[in-house]
C-alpha cells in the first residue's frame, strides 16, 4: 500500500509540473513585440536592444556584444546614430551572434521569469500577461495589475479574501489565482481566464493613458503600447 501511494504521488506531482507555465512560449510572444535595436531621443528607455534598455539595466550582458558589434560599424554620408539605417546595420550583426540570442533569453527568464516565479501558475495565458506586463512595466507593477484583478472578481470576498496590493506574487497570491479559478468554475476554465485577462488589460490601458496624457511627449509610443493589450 506504501508503494502504491508513492507512485499516486509522483503521478500527481509529475502532472502537476507538466500543467505548469513555461517560459519559452512567453519568451518568444513578448519578443515579438520587444525586437530590434533603437536609440532615439524621444524614447525615455534611451538605448534599447531586444527590450532591454541600457538607462534600466546598464549591467545586462547583451551590453557587451552590441559595443562590440558597434565598434565595427562605419557611418556613412548623412547617417547618424539615430538613424534606421544605423539600427539595421546592429541588428544585423547581432542577428549573427548565437550568444548574444543566448544572453538576452537569460537576461528575461532570470529577471522577470524567474523573479516572479511565473512557473508556479497553472494558467500558461495569465502567467504570459503577467510576463509580457513585468518586461514593460516592471515585475511589482505586473503583480499588483493581478492582486488589484482578483480584489475586483472575488464577489465582495464571498469566493475569496481580498489580497494585499504589495506587488508580491507569494504564496497567498499564487493560492488566491487558484481560489479565482475555482470559484468560477461553473462558467469553464476558458472563460475564467479570458475574464482575468481582461481585467489584467484594463490595468495596463488605464497606465498607458495616464501617461501619454500627463507626458505628451510620449504619445508617439501609445499605438505601440496598445500591442500589449
Amino acid at each position: 500500500m506504501k508503494s502504491l501511494k508513492t507512485i499516486t504521488g509522483l503521478l500527481l506531482v509529475f502532472l502537476t509540473l507538466n500543467t505548469m507555465a513555461n517560459f519559452q512560449p512567453a519568451f518568444e510572444k513578448t519578443a515579438q513585440i520587444e525586437g530590434g535595436y533603437v536609440n532615439l531621443p524621444s524614447d525615455r528607455g534611451g538605448e534599447t536592444i531586444d527590450g532591454i534598455s541600457r538607462k534600466f539595466h546598464p549591467n545586462a550582458r547583451v551590453w557587451i556584444f552590441v559595443d562590440t558589434v558597434k565598434q565595427g560599424i562605419s557611418l556613412e554620408e548623412n547617417e547618424t546614430v539615430h538613424s534606421r539605417s544605423y539600427f539595421n546595420k546592429i541588428e544585423h550583426r547581432l542577428s549573427k551572434l548565437p550568444q548574444f540570442k543566448t544572453a538576452v533569453k537569460e537576461f528575461y527568464k532570470s529577471k522577470f521569469w524567474d523573479t516572479l516565479k511565473l512557473d508556479l501558475l497553472s494558467s500558461q495565458s495569465i502567467a504570459e500577461e503577467l510576463y509580457d506586463t513585468a518586461v514593460n512595466q516592471g515585475p511589482s507593477t505586473s503583480v499588483r495589475y493581478l492582486q488589484r484583478s482578483l480584489n475586483l472578481l472575488n464577489r465582495n470576498q464571498s469566493s475569496y479574501r481580498d489580497l494585499s496590493v504589495d506587488g508580491q506574487l507569494g504564496p497567498i497570491t499564487l493560492k488566491t489565482v487558484e481560489d479565482y479559478f475555482s470559484s468560477y468554475s461553473r462558467y469553464g476554465r476558458d472563460f475564467a481566464v479570458q475574464t482575468l485577462l481582461k481585467a489584467l488589460n484594463g490595468e495596463q490601458y488605464i497606465t498607458y493613458r495616464q501617461i501619454a496624457i500627463s507626458s505628451p511627449s510620449q504619445e508617439i509610443n501609445f499605438a505601440g503600447w496598445l500591442r500589449r493589450v
